[in-house]
Order: C-alpha cells, then structure tokens, then sequence
C-alpha cells in the first residue's frame, strides 16, 4: 500500500517496540525509501532490483546497496 511517511511509520515502530533505531533496517527500491529510512534514524539499504537503478539509489546515499534478495541473509546473519 501506500504509505506518504514511511519516516512516521517507522518511528511508532521503534518506539511501540522499544528498539534501538541503529539495529533496525529498511529496505528500498526507491530514493524516498532511503531518504525516510534516514529520516527515521535507521540502517538504509538501497535495492537496486526495483524501481530505481543503482546510480540513482547511490545518489541518496543509503548505507548499503543490494543486488539480489539473498544478499540480506548475509548482512543480517553475520
């Protein structure tokens, strides 16, 4: 569905859980989907399967950029 403040959303998460925004992560295949996970204060991780390509994922600068789905099970499972 559509969601307009992904950042919003994210944030009564965090705070319904009690999480610690640094241990969660968003992933996104679309500019604003970085730019709300950083808003949020989480990890942004740019899917470049999606809508948007890399260079343009790159130019918001998320903190990590996946290729393939099977890529997280390494950045999460370490």
């Amino acid at each position: 569905g559509e969601v307009s403040d992904k950042a919003a959303v994210l944030s009564k998460l965090i705070e319904r859980f009690s999480l610690d925004p640094r241990g969660v992560c968003y992933v996104g295949d679309q500019v604003g989907d970085v730019l709300h996970a950083k808003k949020a204060g989480v990890v942004s991780i740019g899917f470049c399967g999606g809508i948007h390509e890399l260079e343009r994922l790159a130019e918001a600068r998320p903190d990590l950029i996946i290729h393939k789905h099977s890529d997280l099970k390494s950045l999460l499972f370490v």
